[in-house]
């Protein structure tokens, strides 16, 4: 339960500061019928030192000083009630935001509005204020009027609920809210529609005004952003705080940011607070922030937003060149990439390709603006060097790299005739290497035919037979072989086979 009484408190503490702002910004307005007069209540609630002299302006140009009339208004304008001014015969032209200068701090403002409505001209002077929103209540003196119980007090309804000295007033719907400011306003925080009606400034009974509060709903207007320090650019290392904030809207307004993804071209949400806070700013901080400030009108939500441009910047430093492939040299049209690259530093930054003309030379010629230098031919092969720059704190930095050298090989010169020449001559040195093997593999089945038989020999007896065999076979086992010595042609042959190939010779 303790937590949940937190949170109302907590909304109150956010909302008050912003409504406050809200209120010191909206001023009085007061309607006037075209042809008749109407009073411009001098009021004396926001600070601004832009004005010189006690004064009124019209839009920011003197109409009336001293008791003088001045410009448009001469002989229709005269001052009453101390500071009021009274306009006569009112024309088209004479509608605009009018100053009263109080002092060298200290202004009032009130927005004239013609009419051809005689009803609305009769109304009294009225503040607009937004729900959850402050308004402040400006006390006018209009005279004499109706008599009231206390002076020195602000009467509702004629109830007392607010007074700057004596008994404090009765409980009411806004004992808790109201406060005084500069003696005779007073401030209303976090208004709710039932808080329209109309107010009265009772110092004495010759010295009173009223003035009507008019609470509505109205969709967020576009969100302004500032930041502290307000700076273009900062350092990297500096803190540096984006506030979001909506000056006009029913409360509450929900607040939110988010951050350019350039990859995606979207946004990426990072924050659902009304300021973003970066203690040490980073490069990688830098970017484009949108904040998106959304509340809820009728029942359906409004949506208005705001961009910056946060711009961190750090020097570049460790300047060196990339190259792929490492070996730095590749064949006619492969490609060869040199890339030009900084181990830090903030952009923008710019990129400059040499080429030195002669080997050893320290003439240069600029070839390319790009980080990337992308060869392929020959006529590309030399040596190259990169620079870099980028500004930091108001100077240029610069760095240049050292001198690689890369070599682009060109390709052998290809002959069509001389292709077909080899290819013929590798055709027919195969078929003649074909036609030989064919060739001797016959010549060498014909060296195998046997020996011509002896036929001048008689005819032998079994026992002569048998031992020829055996003898033959006996001289021959060491040897293991049969050769035909006469035509140089050897054959390996087992013993078997000798035995067969010897008696086939004497059958």
């Amino acid at each position: 339960m303790q937590q949940i009484r937190k949170c109302p408190i907590l909304l109150l503490i956010l909302i008050l500061p912003e409504g406050t702002f809200s209120a010191s910004s909206n001023p009085l307005i007061v309607m006037g019928m075209i042809g008749g007069q109407v009073t411009i209540p001098c009021t004396k609630y926001k600070q601004d030192t832009s004005f010189s002299s006690s004064c009124w302006y019209l839009n920011g140009t003197a109409v009336y000083c001293s008791g003088s009339s001045m410009g448009r208004f001469v002989g229709r304008s005269q001052q009453i009630q101390t500071c009021n001014l009274l306009l006569s015969n009112l024309q088209e032209g004479d509608s605009g935001l009018f100053t009263y200068v109080w002092s060298s701090t200290h202004v009032g403002q009130v927005n004239l509005i013609l009419t051809t409505d005689p009803a609305l001209a009769g109304s009294p002077p009225y503040i607009e204020g937004f729900k959850g929103r402050s308004a402040m209540l400006p006390c006018i003196n209009m005279g004499s009027g109706g008599s009231l119980p206390k002076n020195n007090c602000w009467y509702s309804k004629e109830v007392d609920i607010f007074c700057f000295s004596g008994p404090s007033p009765r409980f009411n719907q806004f004992t808790s809210r109201i406060r005084g400011r500069d003696d005779t306003n007073v401030v209303l925080p976090d208004l709710q529609v039932t808080d329209a009606g109309l107010f009265t400034c009772y110092l004495s009974s010759s010295t009173q005004g009223t003035v009507a509060l008019k609470v509505k709903e109205t969709a967020v207007s576009r969100p302004t952003i500032t930041r502290n320090p307000d700076k273009p650019y900062i350092m990297a290392g500096t803190p540096i705080t984006l506030t979001c904030l909506s000056e006009n809207g029913s409360w509450p307004i929900s607040y939110s940011w988010r951050r350019l993804n350039p990859h995606k071209s979207s946004y990426d949400l990072i924050s659902s607070l009304a300021s973003l806070s970066f203690p040490q700013a980073e490069v990688g901080d830098a970017g484009t922030y949108e904040c998106i400030a959304t509340n809820v009108v009728n029942g359906a939500s409004r949506t208005e937003k705001a961009t910056a441009q946060l711009i961190v910047q750090s020097p570049i430093t460790n300047l060196s060149i990339s190259v792929i492939p490492k070996q730095l040299f590749v064949f006619e049209g492969q490609l060869m990439v040199l890339r030009c690259q900084v181990d830090s530093g903030s952009e923008p930054i710019t990129w400059t390709w040499y080429q030195l003309e002669e080997k050893g030379s320290a003439r240069k010629a600029i070839i390319s603006q790009e980080q990337e230098l992308r060869l392929t031919v020959p006529a590309q092969s030399g040596q190259y060097a990169c620079k870099a720059q980028n500004e930091y704190d108001g100077q240029n930095i610069t760095l240049n790299s050292r001198e690689v050298t890369v070599h682009i090989i060109p390709k052998a010169e290809v002959h069509s005739i001389a292709t077909v020449s080899l290819c013929f001559s590798v055709f027919i040195l195969i078929g003649l290497m074909v036609a030989g093997c064919v060739w001797m593999r016959k010549k060498s089945t014909d060296t195998r035919t046997p020996p011509t038989k002896d036929v001048s020999a008689g005819k032998q007896t079994p026992k002569d037979k048998y031992h020829k065999s055996t003898e033959y076979k006996t001289e021959n086992t060491s040897k293991n072989h049969y050769q035909d010595v006469e035509d140089g042609f050897y054959c390996p042959l087992s013993n078997r086979q000798m035995e067969e190939d010897v008696y086939d010779d004497l059958s």
